[in-house]
């Protein structure tokens, strides 16, 4: 088809070949030049196949005709950003760009948001637990809007409108959003402009820009590239839309490639609506499709093309099979479809089916399991390896678990916790046990000394060392005091890996192996560290040292930038790879460890596989609400009137879902002989229903699907595990084979009190309950609970000043105590808190003196510390003005919900326990307030563990602007703290220093029932050991433990 033209190819019809041979048939049939031709893709490899497939063809075809000639000239074959950003690169001043600017990555687009975020105060998305917590999600929402050529002053334009128009309290709560997220986005580009840099949404835009105001270089452009070739067509979003029409609207040269029924990345802004409007956007196009599919059998065609007719619209007739069937010697179905009773029982089934297939000679690297989400891979991984089965799954490289022990390593120059400790002897160079970890970090409590400072200079104080462990660690204290001294992260890395250890010389006898005779046996390589993930670290690192050189010389425009140490800055680097995990951008490779040499089983999202084919696929999870996955909220949504998909898709409640079936559609046409479709009924505790994906397959296969009931048994738990615990289990049904992620030993359940606090940690995620009471690792950070110390303490001297300068005397006006005078005591307690956290003791009990280690540049929250003290001076307005105003008037109206510090008599953190399961729970109360009745009759003072028998009001602080919530287990232990008063009945408050609202608690016997087993499930898990990690990102972005944390 000449162009402009439109191919629609399915899967495994051959795209790349039909887009070779276009630039073959230009070339060789139609004379044209190849330095005309543009051929742009989406991914790098994409690119890079093209390049070397064109680059074969074309020299070919040149030998066979005058090998005299001079070199082939080339087509340019690139990915659609790397093109634009050459084109901005040229014309950069013209763009309001520096010449040499730079193209920052997403962790400096996060950290530079950080920065603007400071300035701005944002009620909707800086929660005061995890203030970065939706970054991720604003740098997304601006790299959206970006996709739709919207700026800054376009955002702010819709959101005004969405304001203006807003009716209902969701309306105006939506529209307040929508305008929050326009400042930030203002704010941000501002500084990208004030630097004169870019980011990866810029490019786009700023090309269609440069082409729009620049009629010269546009037509510099079209003469240069006058055939146009675009691959995967239906993931271009509209800014790429807009930019190839600008390009070859008027030269008819576009040829493109797509299929509407793989359209898989609408969440990343790709709109399908291009291939819909193709025809009206070129009037003169023609559209072919292309029909013979190379890769699957007829039955697995049919199945796809089943589900594609039901869900996308419209009949589809099946691709027509090129293969007349699968292995002619294999008699196999292609479609099998299995059940199991729950998930234990699915993935056993899926591990017997596979070792089926390999004892029928089908090897393990012919199989692929393709899972919807990568929790689901890192599941099934831990299933296999379970049933002693190799995989490979790619997985980020500060996920993988020798990645995390050599970064466990470096974390012990800027974390004085000593958690790296955890991880570093998993290294064979520097090898100890957990418990020689654990000695090291009681011997530094006891002594009072940082974890870093035993293991340098006092390790002979350490008991309970064996003679290969004391090796081990005097080894791993000579290399951290040589890392010490190494003038940047980069050339620290380079030598641990190539000096200080033998992982280096490992990676190199591992390359002359292979280019002599062949990949190396696993044994061969130390750790488990294979050279591309060395490449790796070595590249952040590298990458890191980039980022801080480009802040250095921006420093006298960029006030708080930190000037260039003689040493590498640890904690600014351990604070980089934090947000690298929080972000998750940093390079994927596959799972080098155990099988990756060999015969294994590849396990893939499904996301990844798009591009690939195997013999055998293997779906497991095929349960309604888990694949189709239900929609997923988005904390900054596209604003309606940025995108026409946007709008359409407002309307049609049933695009996620036709997104969905699209995903499902590339995961069966992976397949070339066989597809194993499975799910269980029970998924953990809950029922699900098939997916409804699955019926269409049904109705077209018919009696040709195999069908098997897998009734394997549940992975063998410890028999006496109760139904709390199992309930435990099952939320953290991620299981990871790694040995750290082992439960931790416990030589005996903790004894004495156990703390409100430490309940609530261990409900949060068992593992940081592990980390602070169990290892009692001791991180230095700024957060909340910092605020929360500071605000007690200085609530509680606010209220005792102003109850000396007189309460309710007679109408008379009470000595002067202002606000400044608040906002004094507010500020000496953060300071105070700020400087406990910021100590380090390096001097022992017994006197003996230590050679001091540097304070650390910052520690974790620091980014925050401003706005932790505005909102802290914030609450004291209102708490001042609100005591202030009860102190000068007659005795309040208590009923009202917005009176707070009225009682008479008011106490702050006093302390209740009380026993639960046999074992002592000790409660700190907030606030304890005492009516005119209770200060007459009780009068005595009130000492920790009891309350006076007489009407008091027990009341929560909360901060943020957050709603109540359902009842948690806070509200149950001021229950029980409420009953032990032993007269009366207390009153429950939860009293919201942010916004002033105090609400009444109440909870009812099936509230109280609920949260009684959850206490329970707890307290059982603590005295059995049980620590698993939680994986949630609202907890884990803000965890000081995230970088040792195997989940």
């Amino acid at each position: 088809a000449e162009a402009p033209a439109l191919i629609i190819a399915g899967p495994g019809t051959g795209k790349t070949s039909t887009l070779v041979g276009r630039v073959a048939y230009l070339v060789e049939d139609r004379g044209i030049s190849p330095d005309t031709i543009l051929a742009l893709t989406f991914s790098n490899k994409a690119a890079r196949e093209m390049r070397e497939r064109l680059a074969a063809l074309l020299q070919s075809e040149q030998t066979s005709s005058d090998s005299l000639l001079a070199p082939q000239a080339m087509p340019t074959v690139s990915t659609i950003h790397a093109f634009c950003g050459d084109l901005i690169r040229r014309y950069a001043p013209l763009v309001g760009l520096r010449p040499d600017f730079r193209l920052i990555s997403e962790t400096e687009g996060y950290f530079l948001l950080r920065q603007v975020a400071a300035d701005l105060v944002l009620h909707h998305y800086q929660p005061l637990a995890s203030p970065g917590l939706h970054f991720p999600a604003l740098l997304a929402a601006i790299s959206r809007a970006k996709d739709e050529l919207a700026g800054p002053e376009r955002y702010t334009e819709v959101a005004r409108s969405l304001a203006e128009r807003a009716k209902t309290a969701e309306e105006r709560y939506a529209a307040e959003r929508a305008l929050e997220a326009a400042n930030v986005y203002t704010s941000y580009q501002h500084q990208l402009l004030a630097r004169g840099d870019a980011d990866f949404g810029d490019l786009i835009r700023l090309a269609v820009q440069l082409l729009t105001e620049q009629p010269e270089i546009l037509a510099e452009v079209r003469t240069r590239y006058q055939h146009v070739l675009v691959d995967e067509f239906q993931d271009i979003n509209r800014a790429m839309g807009v930019l190839l029409h600008i390009i070859s609207a008027q030269t008819t040269s576009l040829w493109a490639v797509g299929d509407a029924d793989q359209a898989i990345y609408r969440f990343r802004g790709a709109s399908p609506a291009n291939l819909a409007q193709f025809t009206t956007d070129y009037p003169q196009a023609q559209v072919r499709s292309l029909r013979r599919n190379y890769r699957s059998s007829r039955d697995i065609l049919v199945a796809a093309a089943s589900v594609a007719s039901a869900v996308l619209g419209g009949e589809r007739a099946p691709l027509e099979a090129a293969r007349t069937g699968h292995d002619t010697d294999r008699d196999v179905a292609a479609i099998t479809l299995a059940t199991a009773p729950n998930e234990q029982a699915e993935l056993a089934g899926l591990a017997k089916k596979i070792r089926q297939h390999q004892e029928s000679g089908r090897p393990l690297s012919d199989q692929v399991v393709l899972c919807r989400t990568r929790r689901q891979c890192q599941r099934v991984a831990s299933a296999l390896a379970e049933a002693g089965i190799p995989t490979r799954t790619p997985t980020p490289l500060l996920e993988q678990d020798d990645s995390k022990d050599m970064l466990s390593v470096l974390s012990l120059l800027g974390d004085l916790s000593g958690s790296g400790l955890l991880r570093a002897g998993n290294i064979s160079d520097h090898s100890f046990s957990k418990q020689e970890a654990r000695a090291i970090l009681a011997t530094a409590r006891r002594e009072h000394q940082v974890p870093l400072l035993v293991l340098l200079q006092r390790l002979d104080s350490v008991e309970q060392l064996t003679p290969l462990g004391r090796k081990g660690l005097e080894s791993l204290g000579e290399i951290v005091s040589e890392l010490r001294q190494a003038s940047d992260v980069f050339t620290a890395v380079a030598r641990y890996i190539f000096s200080y250890t033998h992982i280096g010389q490992d990676l190199l006898r591992q390359v002359r192996q292979t280019c002599e005779s062949g990949p190396p046996a696993p044994s061969t390589s130390v750790d488990g560290v294979g050279p591309a993930r060395v490449a790796q670290l070595l590249g952040l690192a590298r990458a890191f040292e980039d980022q801080q050189r480009s802040l250095r010389a921006r420093a006298p425009a960029f006030p708080g930038t930190r000037a260039q140490s003689q040493h590498a800055d640890w904690t600014a680097f351990l604070e980089y790879v934090r947000v690298l995990l929080v972000l998750r951008q940093e390079t994927a490779g596959v799972d080098e460890g155990a099988g990756a040499d060999g015969d294994s089983v590849q396990i893939l999202t499904v996301h990844a596989s798009k591009g690939l084919e195997f013999p055998v696929v293997y779906l497991p999870g095929l349960a309604d609400r888990r694949f189709p996955m239900q929609r997923q909220g988005n904390s900054v949504p596209l604003l309606p009137g940025l995108s026409k998909d946007e709008l359409l898709e407002a309307r049609d409640p049933d695009a996620h879902f036709a997104e969905e079936a699209c995903l499902f559609y590339v995961a069966l046409t992976r397949a070339r002989d066989e597809v194993v479709l499975s799910r269980a009924d029970y998924y953990g505790r809950m029922r699900y229903k098939p997916s409804p994906f699955l019926l269409p397959i049904r109705q077209s296969l018919g009696e040709r699907i195999v069908t098997e009931h897998w009734l394997g048994a549940p992975f063998s738990h410890d028999g006496a595990e109760s139904h709390a615990t199992s309930v435990i289990r099952e939320s953290t049904a991620a299981v990871l084979s790694s040995s750290v992620a082992s439960p931790v030993s416990l030589s005996k359940p903790p004894s004495g009190p156990l703390r409100h606090g430490e309940v609530e940690v261990y409900q949060r995620c068992p593992r940081q309950y592990a980390y602070r009471y169990v290892y009692k690792l001791q991180p230095r950070e700024v957060g909340l609970t910092t605020l929360r110390h500071a605000l007690q303490a200085a609530l509680y001297k606010l209220q005792q000043r102003l109850a000396k300068s007189g309460r309710r005397a007679n109408g008379r006006k009470p000595a002067q105590f202002g606000l400044p005078e608040a906002l004094k005591l507010f500020e000496s307690e953060w300071a105070r808190r700020l400087e406990q956290e910021r100590h380090v003791q390096t001097g022992g009990d017994d006197g003996a003196s230590a050679s001091p280690l540097p304070e650390p540049t910052t520690i974790a929250g620091d980014a925050f510390l401003e706005l932790y003290r505005r909102h802290g001076r914030q609450v004291i307005e209102r708490a001042w003005t609100q005591m202030a105003a009860l102190h000068r008037s007659e005795e309040p109206d208590r009923s009202s919900s917005q009176l707070a510090f009225d009682a008479p008599e008011t106490r702050f953190d006093e302390q209740v326990t009380v026993q639960v399961r046999g074992r002592e729970l000790s409660i700190v109360l907030d606030r304890v307030e005492r009516g005119a009745a209770a200060a007459v009759a009780g009068g005595t003072e009130v000492g920790a563990g009891s309350i006076p028998s007489a009407p008091t009001r027990l009341v929560r602080h909360r901060l943020g602007t957050s709603n109540p919530g359902k009842p948690d287990l806070h509200a149950l232990l001021y229950s029980l703290a409420a009953q032990k008063s032993g007269a009366g009945e207390p009153e429950l408050y939860s009293h919201n220093l942010t916004t002033g609202e105090l609400d009444q608690v109440t909870l009812d016997e099936r509230k109280l029932s609920k949260l009684h087993e959850e206490l329970d499930s707890v307290l059982e898990g603590i005295d059995r050991g049980f620590f698993p990690p939680r994986p949630d990102p609202a907890i884990c972005h803000s965890c000081p433990f995230l970088l040792v944390c195997p989940a």
